[in-house]
């Protein structure tokens, strides 16, 4: 929440943050920050510094390559949606199989995991935890979430992922413009 004399600025829907994460930031928050900074100069310099938290938003922040445990690594995402003929009549819910893979083919390291997932449909959001339920490859593992929101198919998402260390450090990890297929 970002709040500037009588007027509060949200944007809906928050993620599960770790303690100093920050809000996501909606292009209309952003409009009315500015708008709000320029005709009231007193607050101009707070409406800044609450645009910059604001926009320290996972998505916009997270990279498309981190190095963790000696290793520099990448998630693909792989998305969809099942209409066959034993599905509901509108599909069943999105499943997410997420790959983390390092991006030299090298050995993925045993410590490094995978626990929390967001899936970012325009302002919409969908929180998820990840499991991982198939053996490692050398070079990556994957992580399933299932039972998400009936987005698409036919639609672009972003992705992010928290990954964390043997020490229980955490870093983010974006797959940004991730299609959502169906399957018949």
């Amino acid at each position: 929440m970002c709040r500037l004399g009588n007027e509060s600025f949200f944007s809906a829907p928050q993620l599960k943050r770790d303690p100093l994460g920050s809000a996501e930031v909606t292009p209309r928050c952003v409009r009315r920050v500015l708008i709000h900074s320029m005709t009231n100069s007193r607050l101009g310099a707070a409406a800044v510094i609450c645009l910059v938290i604001a926009c320290s938003s996972d998505r916009l922040f997270a990279p498309r390559l981190v190095t963790m445990e000696g290793a520099t690594v990448r998630a693909e995402a792989s998305l969809w949606r099942d209409f066959q003929p034993s599905s509901p009549p509108d599909g069943r819910p999105l499943v997410a199989i997420l790959r983390i893979q390092t991006a030299d083919g090298s050995a993925i390291p045993s410590a490094l995991s995978a626990d929390s997932a967001w899936v970012y449909n325009g302002d919409a959001v969908w929180a998820t935890t990840v499991l991982e339920e198939q053996p490692r490859s050398v070079s990556y593992f994957e992580v399933v979430a299932r039972n998400g929101p009936k987005w698409g198919p036919g639609i672009e998402v972003d992705v992010v992922v928290r990954l964390r260390d043997s020490a229980g450090r955490s870093m983010l990890l974006q797959a940004p413009r991730q299609f959502i297929f169906r399957s018949d």
